[in-house]
């Protein structure tokens, strides 16, 4: 009998970050664990919709999905480097294995208050999200100091040894500080 995608997943998360076996960060990753998975269930990432999704929570928690993820979220101890940023050098390593990156650099709205400067890599016509800086203010032209940090996290999360290629709209067009910073 196969095991449930949810477990899967858990032992995939567990497996790139070694310490996601032990008290606390078991739960948490637990919980991350389900969240992938009623992504994938339900085919897009948004929060309203994952309340019932996923089966490892479904039976053994009273409270929702939704509750638990809203908490996840807020929590200050759920960051980009202890969450996300393993399972992205993870994966663009898998990626890096055909010889060429595709990144793509883009700003957008997010809320009513915020834009967000975001890096993506391209991965069967979709945008993968993989670093990303925001500000407070409507949407418009993003400093080049805020372009060039963006720049400078990819390149220490990047594969060596792999081509990059970088898309963009002409927000961005200074390529003097890129080049300087090694990008």
């Amino acid at each position: 009998m196969r095991r449930s995608a949810h477990k899967d997943i858990l032992i995939f998360l567990q497996q790139v970050v070694p310490d996601a076996r032990s008290g606390q960060m078991q739960r948490r990753f637990c919980l991350m664990a389900s969240l992938i998975q009623a992504c994938v269930c339900n085919g897009h990432c948004r929060l309203e919709s994952l309340r019932e999704a996923s089966d490892a929570y479904q039976a053994r928690k009273k409270s929702s999905l939704l509750q638990q993820s809203k908490r996840w979220l807020s929590n200050k101890r759920t960051d980009w480097q202890t969450f996300y940023l393993p399972f992205v050098r993870h994966f663009l390593q898998g990626l890096a294995a055909k010889g060429e990156l595709v990144f793509v650099i883009d700003g957008s709205q997010t809320g009513s208050a915020n834009t967000t400067l975001m890096l993506s890599v391209l991965c069967r016509g979709f945008a993968i999200p993989v670093a990303w800086v925001v500000k407070k203010g409507e949407k418009g032209h993003f400093p080049e100091e805020m372009h060039t940090d963006l720049l400078k996290m990819i390149v220490q999360i990047c594969p060596a040894g792999c081509r990059v290629v970088l898309l963009g709209d002409g927000a961005f067009r200074s390529t003097a500080k890129a080049y300087s910073s090694g990008v």
